[in-house]
């Protein structure tokens, strides 16, 4: 996705010219959480910061889940799950986003709540 600008302004050549390639414009953030799937109704999960409000979906199940089995990195995940690289990307914003998933140093964790509680699960 690229955001469009002026056709006489060298710095929206980059753009432009993406676009002009097939990429799909991005008029507002909507656009771009829309194509990476981050929308509360798809997703089944609160997308507000602090917590899970619903369910895991299965796939962010799996991510939570090759993280306590020790995938850390975006490679790990990927190798762990079979999951694409593009789908997983969206998985992590959607799971970071709710406050699910935390990433440090390239690093991430995962907090689910169980059972009336939280508990990290490393």
């Amino acid at each position: 996705m690229a955001v469009p600008g002026r056709v006489t302004d060298r710095l929206s050549e980059g753009c432009n010219w993406l676009i002009s390639e097939g990429a799909g414009i991005a008029r507002a953030p909507a656009d771009v959480l829309a194509e990476l799937g981050l929308t509360e109704q798809a997703s089944g999960v609160d997308t507000q910061p602090g917590g899970v409000q619903g369910m895991l979906t299965p796939e962010e199940r799996c991510v939570c889940l090759a993280i306590r089995g020790g995938a850390r990195t975006r490679n790990a995940l990927a190798a762990a799950t079979g999951i694409s690289f593009s789908r997983l990307n969206a998985l992590l914003t959607r799971l970071q986003l709710s406050g699910t998933v935390t990433v440090s140093g390239g690093e991430f964790q995962c907090f689910m709540e169980l059972s009336g509680g939280s508990e990290t699960i490393p």
